[in-house]
């Protein structure tokens, strides 16, 4: 049943959505991105209203949306990836270097920044590649321990201008006690004044749910 549930909740994502759909289904299919594409249609159609000029990804793992922040940013876009180093990586980050570069359309602008995104210094190594200018769109997908998402959040949504889009992956509560996305998410939801919303795939799962907040 779960499996018709999900042809059901694609198809249904498919013909509401062509390009965001096929655009989702790319990202996960052809690019690695560990993400349910019905929500990740979703997602698409939110940054499609208003393509970002600024992003910054927080876990980049096998750059499955990243690819899709690429093809959604405007295109002298600048795009920044924080990831740990290819051979601290874990969960579904492959140890090897990904190119994503190649990624990229062509007149935008992409940097990498390895390193622990909950070290002092690393904020100021992001901001700095934007010369003064604020992220458009903050997408954490990185440490999904409730601290972690924590710091991430607070440390790196100064970065973001105001009225822009802070998401996170994950919100759905797992059968992994590591991974406590849902906790912040619950916490920080409560709060009506960044606007949250919920994307969540009609099929029950084990992992998955966009959350989106909107910066003050």
């Amino acid at each position: 049943m779960p499996r018709f549930q999900g042809l059901v909740s694609n198809l249904r994502a498919a013909a509401t959505s062509p390009q965001a759909w096929w655009l989702a289904r790319q990202s996960v299919i052809r690019h690695g991105a560990i993400q349910h594409v019905d929500e990740l249609t979703e997602f698409t159609r939110m940054l499609q209203v208003k393509p970002p000029r600024a992003v910054l990804e927080i876990g980049t793992a096998q750059g499955g949306v990243f690819w899709l922040l690429c093809r959604l940013a405007v295109p002298d876009a600048t795009l920044v990836s924080l990831e740990l180093p290819p051979n601290e990586r874990h969960s579904g980050g492959q140890r090897i270097s990904i190119d994503l570069q190649s990624m990229k359309k062509p007149g935008q602008t992409i940097h990498v920044v390895h390193g622990n995104s909950h070290d002092p210094g690393t904020p100021d190594r992001v901001a700095g590649l934007l010369a003064g200018r604020s992220f458009d769109l903050l997408f954490i997908d990185g440490d999904h321990a409730y601290e972690g998402v924590s710091q991430d959040y607070h440390m790196y949504s100064p970065l973001v201008r105001a009225g822009g889009i802070i998401a996170f992956h994950d919100i759905v509560k797992t059968r992994w006690p590591g991974c406590q996305v849902d906790r912040f998410w619950n916490e920080l939801a409560k709060s009506a004044s960044l606007q949250p919303r919920a994307i969540i795939s009609r099929v029950p799962s084990h992992f998955g749910g966009i959350g989106v907040v909107t910066r003050c």
